[in-house]
């Protein structure tokens, strides 16, 4: 794997704080829909767009972002191990715990604290807009959510 700006601006660390971001929501998240969100909620493009709005639906943000989501399938293979290791330094952390296939919060209390110690725009429109994301595929299936972006599996 080559080294590229994209893995030094989308590290390990901005990831991990996206999932915490995503379980302050939510304290069980199955961990197929942490993946699937991270190449959006880490594509500065669709965060800028979707903060100045509120989508109806994840069919609407999939259309409006078009442009942005051609190659997600490569953008999501190449954020999956960062995803891992995301989880897996929360885990040590023990911020969260896997049951199955759920991420699980663990310590709640210690999120919000941490993610406010954060002095990051970034991270601050990552957590408005995870929110916003998490709400419209709350009840969806995800393997209709996997088929409309084109993931390969």
């Amino acid at each position: 794997m080559k080294i590229s700006g994209y893995y030094i601006y989308n590290n390990v660390a901005i990831t991990a704080f996206s999932v915490m971001a995503m379980l302050r929501l939510s304290p069980k998240i199955p961990l197929s829909k942490v993946a699937l969100l991270m190449p959006i909620l880490l594509d500065d493009n669709i965060v800028g767009k979707m903060t100045n709005q509120r989508p109806t639906s994840f069919d609407s943000v999939i259309t409006q972002n078009k442009v942005y989501l051609s190659n997600f399938n490569n953008r999501y293979d190449d954020l999956l191990p960062q995803v891992v290791n995301a989880i897996s330094i929360l885990l040590d952390l023990n911020l969260v715990s896997l049951y199955g296939e759920y991420v699980i919060s663990e310590n709640a209390e210690k999120y919000e604290s941490f993610l406010s110690r954060c002095d990051s725009n970034r991270l601050k429109n990552i957590c408005a807009v995870s929110s916003k994301l998490l709400k419209l595929v709350k009840d969806s299936d995800i393997v209709n959510d996997y088929r409309k972006l084109n993931i390969e599996l």
